[in-house]
């Protein structure tokens, strides 16, 4: 909390000064121009932040942002929170699509039939 604090108030800020940046940009990672960062250049980090781990059975898992996002649904289900609040967390217009990313565990399949 206190890393992401810190570059909200500070980095971000240094970032949009004597920039091109549109004070209504919704984005809270900005690239190193002040603008939206892109789907591949947060891969291409987490590509870098893996590999310096050095595990090679992580490494040879080719995880993306995207596999994150599925984890992080899954996760946030299987804790209890509310289908409905977890389509509103990743931007969905439609539950069928939050259905899709998120899989069920066998845990909450069981207390679903009892």
């Amino acid at each position: 909390m206190q890393d992401l604090s810190s570059y909200y108030y500070n980095e971000r800020e240094a970032l949009t000064k004597g920039r091109n940046y549109t004070p209504g940009e919704q984005a809270f990672m900005l690239n190193k121009v002040g603008r939206r960062m892109q789907k591949w250049t947060f891969n291409h980090r987490l590509k870098e932040i893996i590999e310096r781990t050095g595990n090679k059975a992580i490494i040879e898992k080719q995880i993306t942002t995207h596999h994150l996002r599925h984890t992080i649904a899954t996760h946030l289900l299987e804790q209890g929170m509310p289908t409905h609040q977890v389509r509103m967390f990743l931007g969905h217009s439609q539950l069928e699509t939050t259905q899709l990313y998120t899989r069920v565990s066998d845990r909450q399949i069981r207390a679903l039939m009892r």
